[in-house]
């Protein structure tokens, strides 16, 4: 964690050093058992309240310009495929007796879900010119728990999810993972929400909308 960083500017040396040395931090981290990871699909498979309790820190991975009627219906089967891979969801179930109340009584409904830590640009003030060191894939929820683990924070109150990366529109099941996401909105989803840098929106925009997202936040245009 950075949290101790003058927020002043630093100089271009000073960053690679920063990335440099999260880059070994994360080396040690994915050479380590991944416990925690396992403690989470665990919890998720099971449908655990305790979920709530492991997040506090308790417990133990394309689309064509316009969408075609069968580009449409070929989106609709990716989505309905990888909600079935994610397991049953109960869209009548009651929702979760723990709710997301923090020790100041306030009540979050908003999920931020990084779906990936790629990138599509290299901008010098993110991107070190040596690159970055990616987690290991064992690391990484699969798009199905992904899923799972969004209905089970929807059924405890969350209603506007906001997908961020890296860069979101690098994933190629995006609008999959969208429309699965979108499935969700009878336990009380109302937003589907994404952080982008623009460069794929021309191309995956429509898709996109038509798989269920409702908002473009946090438009990162690169000017330099």
């Amino acid at each position: 964690r950075l949290a101790g960083l003058s927020p002043r500017p630093c100089s271009r040396m000073t960053r690679r050093r920063l990335w440099r040395g999260a880059a070994r931090l994360r080396s040690t981290l994915s050479a380590a058992p991944p416990t925690r990871v396992a403690a989470l699909r665990q919890l998720v498979a099971e449908e655990s309240p305790n979920l709530f309790a492991f997040a506090g820190g308790g417990g133990p991975s394309a689309g064509g310009a316009a969408t075609s009627s069968s580009g449409a219906a070929a989106l609709s089967e990716r989505a309905v495929a990888l909600a079935a891979a994610a397991g049953p969801v109960e869209l009548d179930a009651a929702p979760l007796a723990a709710s997301l109340d923090d020790r100041y009584g306030r009540r979050h409904t908003y999920l931020r879900i990084s779906l990936t830590e790629r990138c599509s640009l290299r901008c010098t003030y993110c991107m070190p010119a040596d690159g970055v060191s990616l987690t290991d894939a064992r690391r990484l929820l699969s798009a199905e728990e992904l899923l799972r683990l969004a209905a089970l924070f929807v059924r405890a109150g969350v209603d506007k999810i906001r997908l961020t990366g890296g860069e979101p529109t690098v994933r190629p099941d995006l609008a999959a993972v969208v429309g699965a996401l979108d499935g969700l909105r009878p336990l009380g989803l109302r937003q589907i929400a994404m952080t982008t840098n623009g460069v794929a929106l021309s191309r995956l925009l429509p898709s996109l909308h038509a798989a269920g997202l409702d908002k473009l936040t946090h438009l990162s245009l690169d000017t330099r």
